[in-house]
């Protein structure tokens, strides 16, 4: 009976000892996520940290990429062609590069090509007239 209850006791503290590494195996784990997400806090609240200087330092470039574009671009003054800034309040944008919008262009071209029959029959009224 002594072998038994030794038994016994092997049986019930092995799945103690069991519960034991595996908590300490998941402790571990948790531990890893832990600094894991300790790591990614630091590098988002770095980032955070580094965002104003950022932010301004883009809006600075923007602002001299615009003052270099200003100079460059030809004036009203110059005579040469209108502004190329598009945020420029002197730019005209309703007038295109050919000086006559698409409708405009299009009423032309009817207007000529009524313009041409028209002329077409005075001619052949004026040729069937001709004594023969």
């Amino acid at each position: 009976m002594i072998r038994s209850s030794s038994r016994a006791k092997k049986l019930v503290t092995r799945p103690l000892d069991d519960d034991r590494e595996r908590l300490r195996k998941e402790e571990e784990k948790i531990r890893q996520l832990e600094e894991k997400i300790r790591l990614q806090e630091e590098a988002a609240r770095r980032k955070l940290e580094n965002l104003p200087r950022e932010l301004e330092e883009r809006k600075r470039r923007q602002q001299e990429l615009h003052r270099l574009r200003l100079v460059s671009a030809p004036t009203r003054a110059d005579g040469l062609s209108k502004l190329r800034d598009k945020r420029h309040p002197l730019r005209q944008k309703t007038v295109s590069s050919t000086g006559k919008r698409l409708a405009e262009q299009r009423a032309a071209r009817v207007q000529f090509i009524l313009l041409c029959v028209v002329f077409g029959i005075i001619l052949l009224l004026l040729w069937r007239s001709l004594p023969s």
